[in-house]
């Protein structure tokens, strides 16, 4: 069930250079505040990829962030499966996103 999930979303996927991700968008090793809508607590997350060995995952809950979601962006309130159901979060905060960072200010357009 989780690869057919995962096949649906790699098929739906669309590569786009670093440089023209624009700056609110939840990608890969960005770091995330999100806000859990039912308890009301607030946590900060790195994106990891699964495969990152143990080393490089500390930070890196295994639960909410398993896969980059590119889709999401600062403000959205996502559903997110976990071991023990679906948490309701709201990504209050991008706190970091590599491709930003990276080429520094810049103006991204949107096409």
């Amino acid at each position: 069930m989780h690869l057919l999930a995962l096949a649906d979303e790699l098929e739906s996927a669309e590569v786009v250079e670093p440089d023209r991700v624009p700056p609110d968008v939840v990608t890969m090793r960005s770091r995330v505040r999100v806000l859990d809508m039912v308890s009301g607590q607030a946590t900060t997350y790195t994106i990891c990829y699964p495969s990152e060995p143990t080393s490089m995952r500390a930070g890196c809950p295994s639960s909410p962030d398993r896969d980059g979601a590119p889709r999401y962006r600062e403000g959205d309130v996502v559903e997110w499966p976990v071991p023990g159901g679906v948490r309701v979060l709201k990504i209050e905060k991008l706190e970091h996103q590599p491709e930003a960072a990276a080429a520094g200010p810049r103006r991204v357009v949107e096409s």
